[in-house]
């Protein structure tokens, strides 16, 4: 009598490590997929070249205006090539950014679409007159000239807000990281304590 109950008892204990051995060992490895996951998301984010549009808007507003100044200078035997070059590069960018899903939170926080939206409506009022005659564009440089600082303080301030919500995305994902980390370490303690347990059962 006192052998089969210890013969169930056993029984039980088998059972329970082949329930919960399975089920930690399950536990570990979705863990370590996310894990996997959640490092992949993070070297993506690093190398996209997401930042890199954002920040270039800048760069090609400050080399429109020094297009604009330089074909003032020249008078009216100016090329205006690099004018047109040097706008429909920040056309571009801008409609880039309007039109791509990598910013679309941008576009929702107010810092970044305040000053995207000026710069946008600049660059539409602006279309016309840069693909239109030689003389008008020409004509129209000064008024370019004075509009263009303050594009650029627009992308500036545009710059600075993705800047700073791409820092706080990237901390929350090593946050995420470091999260899953701490699970999958208490889960491997747990199934040590689990087998060592089950192995002085077994005994």
């Amino acid at each position: 009598m006192a052998t089969g109950a210890r013969r169930g008892r056993r029984g039980l204990r088998l059972l329970a490590a082949g329930i919960l051995f399975p089920a930690l060992l399950a536990g570990m490895a979705l863990l370590g997929l996310e894990v996997r996951d959640r490092l992949r998301a993070l070297q993506d984010s690093a190398s996209d070249n997401a930042q890199w549009v954002v920040l270039q808007s800048e760069v090609e507003t400050l080399k429109l205006m020094l297009a604009v100044t330089a074909a003032r200078q020249e008078g009216a035997a100016a090329d205006l090539t690099p004018v047109r070059q040097w706008f429909d590069i920040l056309y571009s960018r801008i409609a880039l950014i309007r039109s791509s899903r990598d910013y679309e939170a941008l576009l929702n926080l107010p810092d970044f679409a305040d000053p995207y939206r000026r710069i946008e409506q600049f660059l539409n009022r602006t279309a016309a007159r840069i693909d239109g005659p030689e003389g008008n564009l020409g004509a129209a440089l000064p008024d370019l000239d004075a509009q263009l600082p303050a594009v650029r303080e627009a992308t500036r301030r545009m710059t600075l807000a993705a800047l700073a919500e791409f820092a706080a995305l990237s901390e929350e994902r090593r946050t995420g990281i470091q999260r899953t980390l701490l699970n999958l370490a208490l889960l491997t303690g747990l199934l040590i304590l689990v087998l060592a347990t089950l192995v002085v059962w077994l005994r």
